[in-house]
């Protein structure tokens, strides 16, 4: 919003005063504001006068004199401030089509003129309605409608052209311009004319021949496609194309002036001379295209010295607003170092919603350059070779969580790395984040110390002091750090705060004789919008007939005012209640401090809204998966749902989904979704308490810091999604002018420290030097505390120097980003801490401090895991008769069933000393109801709870066997917390390293039998069939559906090898009456049995043609209908749940259909764009490009 209402520019924008005709800069703030405030409540209305003075703005600076009178810094103010006020106005419902397209042809120029593309894309979905040719090609019903003529709409066709071309989503313009020419077609051969060059119809027939030829450029990169463009338009404005058409000759005159610039920031002129094509194609021709790309972007991949695509570019630093496309950045790194340098490429994101939106963004785009994305598999590896050994070749792109690098390294540091040369680390701000943080820093230090070191990029939108980060990543180049303002979508704060309606409270005696007085005062919720810095506060209030909640008291006498009663209602209700009121304005997403928040808000939410019938399936899902009971059920059938780390994996990818198709109006989470992750969201409703607030001092529970803070801000508005994002923060106290500047935090506020430098790290190293002191066990002493984290860093660190040989063994320790900002004394004490482990590591045998590495838990918690590994190899030993034993049973040892491992490890009652480690936290634990005053712990017997949910007993069930006198919901939300927060996390890393740590001792026995090595990841994702865990370790995230697959295959004999074919050959329509399988899990389905290693669409683009097996249809036997070629057309579903792709003949007659292997190859052609022919012979299919324009 600063960008348009602040009075330099505007005053720029406006020029010298003209009061009888233009509003003054002042007065044009005060409309402007005017208007944005009115659309909270959502009230549209322009003022005449605003628009007149956008019009003009825009026509002055179109002039062809423009540039000789204007500044280019006054033009771009000009279109920044007239394309924002069409944009508002188009948010009016009571235009004609016709204005409606006018509005929004001129907001796109403003904004591609003004830098701000993606609002431009915005503002074409929010009419792409209007354009005729959408709904008839799409075979939507119209309702009896007659059909619709290119006569019918030739007056807006090139408003409709121009509009649907600076949207630039390829598939779209390419759909309507296909339309448009068929109709163009049937017209000049209705008037017996060659073409309509000179006709009425010829100017706008030319502008969609240009658009047609400027999108093909930006597709492939055929420049002849530019001067075709260049042409075409020029036709109209010298009037060869024909006369008498306004539009055409307004939208053909702007498309000229922005030729050139399009096409300078088109992939294809900025990727490096040299590139294979197909770095291009893979962003254009995928979802969401990339055609062009923004200012930040252009200048980033433009920069002489410290390029991204620069493969000598060891080391970058990049820092900009959220919004200005880092994400889409990342990619272009990464596709473009796959394509032009050996070796492989990690993707690192500490948190888990952004690397499930990351596999999702890379999947479609490595496939054009036949790469692969790894696997997702839990953060701890499978040690020994797995039981259900992966079918899959190497990956190319890794994208793994912080902890799940980390465990790669610890178990065998010369393999994690090998092959890698790029790492991208995005949302590295994380570095200041306590022990999570220290993990990233130490894996930084550890990767710059590699003797074989990968280039590094880091990403961030909220790191103030870039250049110091930038020095320690490499002091010797001046270029690594690349910063940018710019931003996106234009975004309104607000704040909301209770407003008591003291005039309204009512006071009443009661029986208490020392509080005989009960008053109640109504709330509202109070609105306190800046729209700038330059323009007044206004204040908005709910309506004060209808009050959000009350304060109750409980009076010594009436005037007292100091005792309020527990029936007052929670403000987290109120601002729940509030946040309804906005939720026509777009979908939203509310952000609070705790999982019980998170819960509870989206429960108010959801008391005070009707039910959603779009969220309905996705109720039904989740009802199958977690129970009916279950909290987040009753709110999402209102079209909300909660989002926590507590929830199963794949309840928390259904809800973003579900956000993102539309199918639930706002979700309420922790800060899971505030950091990278682009869901598309209108508003932000802040209420988790900032870091500064007494309510998360006084809980325990932190509040949101600056960086948090910026990053909740920047989920508002998603770039290319909306041109405009709110943000309103919650404030349960009194609030001034100041507070508005909360949304704009210093540098200083943004400072990333490393977590040794914080009061925490220091208190914890102080009482570990003391511990030491005092402790015969040294080092080993110290555990759950930042200071063990060190040690247990450098430990690993000494094990990792053996065996890449590197010849320094704490030089990672140096390169700690806190041997940078710490002061002398203090740097002096951890060095020290460092030396000391490492006199202990050196006294430690080598293959004890070898297993001890590799469990990354606390060095104490090693020794506990060490020792009870050794119990258990005995254990299994005294079970075996040496007298059996061959030399061939000791190469080749016989592994324990699950059922026996798990045996063994009940027997030795191993699962009571995991739940002893100090790592245990909060894991394991259940009560008997959910207030916290009174409730008493419940016993909940571990062994059998594993045994039922590794025998795959629904959730709803365990509930019940867990807690049968709980209440069903309450039951059933401490199941699903517990079966996330011990069987996936705590329990399956901590039972994976101990299974590894006896086995290693079995193996020093030379025993001939081994504990299953991948028990941990049964519990982890509770299955017990080597194929159900292959399909949950390929892709598949339902246990419930991997759980019925792998039981039948276990059945028929199918080996985890043999899956993917077998479940191909049963098809989309045997998944779903064979495992009930729903939608996401078809989805799923489909990108597990697609071929590997071979991209349909890269060969098509190369070859022009390509051929496919298909499963056909013999309708006809008695005919050799197998000898003749014949052509054919695919019918799917663009949209909805998936099905097989039908082939149909000309008559209409079912020939076959495409096979499921191949399924997810041809979707990505068909939603390419490319225009198609198909041709069936036998059971070949053939493929070939029509003219590509």
């Amino acid at each position: 919003m600063e960008r348009t209402l602040n009075l330099p520019a505007l005053r720029d924008a406006l020029g010298p005063p003209q009061p009888d005709a233009l509003p003054s800069p002042e007065q044009l703030i005060r409309l402007i504001a005017d208007i944005e405030v009115g659309a909270i409540m959502n009230r549209f209305v322009i003022d005449d006068q605003v628009l007149t003075t956008a019009w003009y703005l825009h026509g002055v600076c179109a002039l062809s004199e423009a540039a000789e009178l204007y500044t280019p810094t006054r033009q771009r103010h000009a279109f920044a401030v007239s394309a924002h006020i069409f944009d508002l106005a188009l948010a009016g419902t009571a235009r004609a089509p016709a204005e409606q397209l006018s509005l929004a042809f001129a907001a796109q120029v403003g904004y591609r003129r003004a830098g701000q593309d993606p609002n431009a894309t915005a503002v074409f979905r929010r009419v792409s309605h209007l354009c005729h040719g959408r709904a008839e090609l799409a075979g939507v019903d119209l309702g009896g409608e007659p059909q619709v003529t290119v006569r019918d709409f030739i007056e807006t066709l090139a408003l409709e052209a121009g509009v649907a071309f600076l949207g630039l989503q390829t598939t779209a313009v390419r759909t309507l311009v296909r339309y448009w020419r068929d109709e163009l077609a049937y017209l000049a051969e209705e008037l017996q004319e060659p073409d309509l060059s000179g006709t009425l119809f010829g100017p706008a027939a030319a502008v969609v021949d240009a658009v047609a030829a400027m999108a093909n450029f930006l597709t492939y990169g055929a420049r002849n496609r530019l001067a075709r463009a260049e042409t075409a338009l020029r036709s109209v404005l010298s009037g060869e194309a024909g006369s008498g058409d306004l539009n055409a000759r307004w939208v053909a005159a702007h498309l000229l002036h922005l030729i050139g610039d399009l096409a300078d920031g088109s992939l294809h002129s900025l990727l490096p001379p040299g590139t294979p094509r197909a770095v291009a194609q893979a962003f254009t021709l995928t979802s969401p295209p990339v055609l062009t790309l923004w200012p930040p972007q252009r200048e980033l991949l433009t920069r002489p010295a410290a390029n991204p695509l620069d493969p000598a570019t060891d080391r970058l630093l990049v820092s900009v607003p959220t919004s200005a496309g880092k994400s889409l950045v990342s990619q272009l790194i990464m596709c473009t170092h796959l394509a032009t340098v050996p070796g492989r490429v990690i993707y690192v994101s500490p948190l888990r919603s952004l690397s499930r939106e990351m596999r999702r963004s890379l999947r479609d785009r490595l496939r054009v350059l036949d790469r692969e994305l790894g696997v997702d598999t839990p953060d701890f590896p499978l040690w020994g070779e797995p039981v259900a050994e992966q079918d899959d070749d190497e990956a190319d792109i890794d994208v793994v969580t912080p902890e799940r690098l980390m465990h790669a390294l610890r178990h065998d540091p010369q393999n994690a790395l090998r092959d890698v040369t790029l790492i991208v680390i995005d949302e590295a701000h994380h570095l200041a984040q306590d022990q999570r943080g220290f993990l990233l820093e130490g894996l930084l230090a550890f990767c710059q110390a590699h003797p074989d070191a990968p280039r590094l990029v880091l990403l961030s939108a909220a790191i103030g002091n870039g250049a110091a980060l930038a020095q320690w990543l490499d002091p010797d180049e001046p270029d690594v750090l690349f910063t940018s303002p710019w931003r996106g979508p234009r975004r309104l704060h607000g704040l909301l705060t209770t407003n008591p309606l003291w005039d309204q409270k009512t006071t009443v005696a009661r029986r208490s004789k020392t509080k005989p007085w009960t008053t109640r005062v109504p709330v509202s919720v109070r609105i306190s919008i800046r729209p700038a810095q330059a323009a007044r506060i206004a204040e908005l209030t709910t309506s004060h007939d209808d009050p959000l909640g009350e304060l109750v008291f409980g009076q010594s006498d009436p005037k007292d005012w100091s005792s309020k009663d527990a029936r007052s209602t929670p403000a987290y209700k109120m601002f729940a209640r509030a946040a309804n009121y906005l939720l026509p304005a777009g979908p939203m997403l509310v952000v609070t401090s705790t999982r019980q928040l998170a819960q509870n808000t989206a429960r108010a939410m959801a008391d005070h809204l009707p039910e959603h019938e779009p969220a309905h399936p996705l109720a039904e899902e989740l009802s199958a998966q977690l129970g009916e009971a279950h909290p987040l059920i009753a709110c999402t059938r209102h079209g909300v749902a909660f989002h926590h780390a507590a929830l199963p994996t794949d309840v928390l990818e259904a809800i973003e989904g579900a956000l993102r198709n539309d199918c639930i109006r706002a979700v309420v989470s922790t800060t899971t979704l505030t950091d990278g992750v682009n869901l598309p969201v209108r508003t932000v409703v802040i209420t988790a308490a900032l870091s500064e607030d007494q309510r998360s001092q006084a809980n325990g529970v932190p509040g949101l810091d600056a960086a948090k803070l910026l990053n909740a801000v920047g989920r508002a508005g998603r770039a290319g999604q909306e041109s405009e994002g709110w943000i309103l923060l919650a404030l349960n106290r009194k609030i001034d002018a100041s507070d508005h500047d909360l949304f704009t935090p210093t540098e200083a506020d943004l400072e990333v420290q490393s977590a040794l430098t914080t009061e925490r790290a220091l208190n914890a190293l102080a009482a570990a030097e003391e511990l030491i002191a005092q402790s015969a066990d040294g080092v080993l002493a110290v555990a759950q505390s930042l200071a063990s984290d060190f040690i247990s860093y450098v430990w690993f660190v000494l094990d990792a120097d053996e065996q890449l040989a590197a010849g320094n063994p704490l030089q990672a320790i140096a390169r700690l980003l806190a041997m940078q900002q710490l002061p002398d004394d203090l740097k002096t004490r951890w060095q020290h801490l460092a030396e000391q482990t490492h006199q202990r590591y050196l006294t430690t045998s080598p293959t004890a401090r070898r297993r001890w590495t590799t469990t990354g838990t606390s060095l104490k918690s090693s020794q506990m895991l060490d020792r009870l590994a050794g119990q258990l190899a005995e254990r299994v030993l005294r079970d075996i008769d040496p007298e059996s034993v061959s030399a061939w049973d000791i190469i080749e040892p016989d592994i324990l069933t699950l059922a026996q491992t798990l045996q063994v490890l009940d027997e030795e009652r191993a699962f009571d000393v995991l739940l002893e480690l100090p790592e245990r936290r909060q894991a394991w634990v259940f009560h008997d109801r959910r207030a916290p005053r009174g409730r008493i712990r419940v016993q909940v017997d571990l062994q059998e709870a594993m045994h039922a949910w590794i025998d795959g007993t629904p959730i709803p069930e365990l509930a019940r066997q867990w807690l049968p006198q709980a209440p069903a919901d309450w039951a059933l939300e401490q199941t699903v917390a517990n079966i996330s927060e011990t069987f996936e996390h705590y329990l399956s890393w901590t039972l994976g390293a101990l299974i590894h740590l006896t086995n290693d001792h079995l193996t020093k026995e030379s025993a001939p039998v081994r504990l299953r090595p991948d028990t941990a990841w049964c519990l982890r994702y509770g299955v017990d069939t080597e194929q159900a865990l292959h399909l949950l370790t390929s892709g598949i995230h339902s246990r419930t559906l991997a759980h019925a697959i792998g039981r039948r295959a276990e059945v028929e004999g199918v080996a985890p090898t043999g899956l993917r074919r077998w479940l191909a050959d049963q098809h989309i329509t045997q998944w779903r009456t064979l495992y009930q399988a729903i939608d996401l899990e078809i989805d799923d389905l489909i990108e597990y049995v697609r071929t590997r290693r071979r991209s349909l669409l890269r060969a098509l683009l190369q070859d022009s043609s390509v051929e496919l097996a298909v499963d056909a249809y013999d309708r006809d036997a008695y005919l050799p209908w197998e000898a003749f070629e014949s052509e054919v057309s695919l019918h799917w579903p663009e949209s909805g749940p998936a099905e097989e792709i039908e082939i149909t003949d000309a008559p209409g007659n079912s020939r076959g259909r495409v096979r499921a292997g191949d399924h997810a190859d041809l979707v990505a052609v068909l939603r390419s764009g490319l225009p198609l022919a198909f041709t069936l012979q036998g059971d070949q299919l053939s493929i070939s490009q029509a003219d590509v324009e």
